[in-house]
């Protein structure tokens, strides 16, 4: 996700994990705490363009990676705060501060090598990068957590805020499922045989889906909205074209 909302994630998390113990310190803790598998981008600008693509979202979102740095800050944070916090309480602070962001990752589209050196990467693809719906509920609970004078009000309106993202993230996981349906139905009736079918969100939202198919000798592009009614749905996937051998061919997806 944007680096907004993995330092509003992170805030919430440090917040739940240790606001007894550090009050409102856990801004600045939570802030760079979600900041930090996301790093990975400044080694990349050494990189060649397709190498710094390439480790974006590997070693800095692996559970190797939080196991191996998680007991260091942990360390760090328990002797900066000393008498505040200890450093069981510190280090896994930072675990889950690591790990909630790796976690909202996995949904998107680019997904993570959260099993590094595992090649493979894990793209549950239910949401976009950037996706107000999933942010501003969490960021107004943050909000009016710290207008509250005890670190138990402030949990209490956290945890509403982790309830309300984490059951729209949840959502889109269902919407998906719907859409990806769709299609399959859609490719079955017009008698096309496919390799793969990838389905995502398109930018922002989570009504309006985009399909990449593989086929043996083509690839098909389409979309398809929760919202437009089946008359409206054929004009709204008109730009839905197959390359294959010069020509361009419309696939027809219906409701």
């Amino acid at each position: 996700m944007d680096s907004f909302t993995q330092i509003v994630l992170g805030i919430a998390t440090a917040e739940l994990c240790a606001g007894d113990k550090l009050q409102r310190r856990t801004i600045l803790y939570g802030a760079i705490l979600g900041t930090i598998p996301d790093l990975d981008v400044v080694i990349g600008q050494f990189l060649n363009p397709v190498d710094g693509v390439a480790i974006h979202r590997g070693l800095s979102h692996s559970l190797l990676f939080f196991g191996l740095l998680s007991p260091i800050l942990g360390w760090l944070i328990a002797k900066i705060e000393r008498g505040k916090i200890n450093f069981r309480t510190a280090s896994l602070m930072v675990f889950w501060c690591l790990f909630t962001h790796v976690l909202l990752d996995m949904f998107t589209s680019w997904g993570t090598q959260i099993f590094w050196p595992l090649p493979d990467r894990i793209a549950l693809k239910t949401i976009f990068v950037i996706d107000p719906l999933y942010t501003l509920p969490l960021l107004i609970c943050l909000i009016l957590a710290w207008r509250k004078p005890t670190s138990a009000l402030r949990k209490k309106y956290v945890l509403r805020g982790i309830y309300l993202s984490s059951f729209y993230l949840l959502l889109t996981c269902v919407l998906k499922l719907y859409a990806l349906q769709q299609f399959k139905n859609a490719l079955q009736e017009q008698h096309i045989t496919y390799d793969d079918l990838i389905v995502k969100p398109t930018a922002f939202n989570c009504i309006l889906w985009n399909a990449n198919v593989a086929t043996k000798d083509a690839y098909l592009l389409g979309d398809y909205s929760l919202l437009i009614a089946s008359q409206l749905l054929l004009k709204a996937i008109k730009k839905t074209i197959i390359f294959h051998n010069n020509l361009v061919e419309t696939l027809i997806l219906k409701p």
